[in-house]
Formats: C-alpha cells, structure tokens, sequence
C-alpha cells in the first residue's frame, strides 16, 4: 500500500512538474517585450469610451504623467521625409524658407534643419511607421518633388 501511494505521489509530482513548464517557459525561450507604438501619445484612460468611469486618487495621475513627461526624451527609430539637401552658396537660406514654409503649413508636424558639412538638410515629421510617413509624404511630393521617405532615429511622440 505504501509503495502505491509512493508511486502516486511520485506520477502527480510529475504531471505537475511538466504542467509548470508549459505554463511557465524557461528564460531563454521567452521573447523580449514589445512597445504597441499605436498607444504611443494617447492617454489610456481616453480609451476606454464615456459609459465606464474610473476612480482614480490625484496621485495616481500626477503619477502617469510624471511618467510620460520623463520619458519624452527618448529616442527610437522611426522615418521622416527629406525635402531638402544641398550645399550649394544658396543652400543655407533655401534651407531656412523651405523650413519656415512647412512650418506654417503644416503646424502639427516637427521639421528639423540641420548642417552636415557641407550640407544643409531639412527633413520633416516623427513617423513610427513608413505608413504613417506616406499620408505626409504624398502631400509633400506635389510641393517639393524631390522629396523621400528615409529610415532614422526619431523624437519619441507626444
């Protein structure tokens, strides 16, 4: 009788031991956390639509935004379009209006002038995706039509 019940122990200890490791894989098999970069800017409450009410203290709020505000300086890849790249004796000043031009433009979108020597360069928006960079993209192409869509270290969006 005890041998059985030795045994019994000994087949339920097992099934448990192989169902721990299906549940819970080793380290070196998981894969490394993902940002859901369609989040990314948005405030997660917004989400969750006018019939459902959140209770949430002062502190906690104050909390996420500290947080959001910390991070804001992080930087990831992402693409932006080039409008412009010279270095010509007119480069500098066709660099600056072509940037104050967009600017005025289009308000909600980042354009970035910076001098590479010997080249002035001008380049627009914060794209996680080449997706997002192509509705931009095609309204840029009718003004500047040298224009294109290149891959680079992005601001993180707000």
């Amino acid at each position: 009788m005890k041998r059985i019940i030795a045994i019994l122990s000994l087949l339920a200890a097992l099934s448990f031991s192989l169902r721990a490791q299906e549940l819970f894989p080793a380290a070196d098999t998981l894969l490394p956390a993902q940002v859901d970069s369609t989040l990314l800017g948005i405030d997660p409450l917004s989400l969750m639509g006018p019939s459902i009410t959140v209770n949430q203290s002062p502190q906690m709020k104050r909390a996420l935004s500290l947080y959001i505000i910390n991070n804001s300086a992080r930087t990831l890849q992402g693409y932006r379009i080039r409008v412009y790249f010279g270095n010509d004796q007119a480069a500098r000043a066709r660099s600056e209006s072509i940037a104050a031009y967009i600017r005025s433009t289009f308000p909600e979108v980042a354009v970035y002038r910076t001098y590479e020597k010997p080249n002035f360069k001008v380049v627009v928006g914060d794209f996680r995706t080449r997706d997002e960079a192509l509705g931009l993209y095609t309204r840029l192409k009718q003004i500047y039509p040298t224009a294109f869509i290149i891959k680079e270290t992005i601001n993180y969006p707000r």
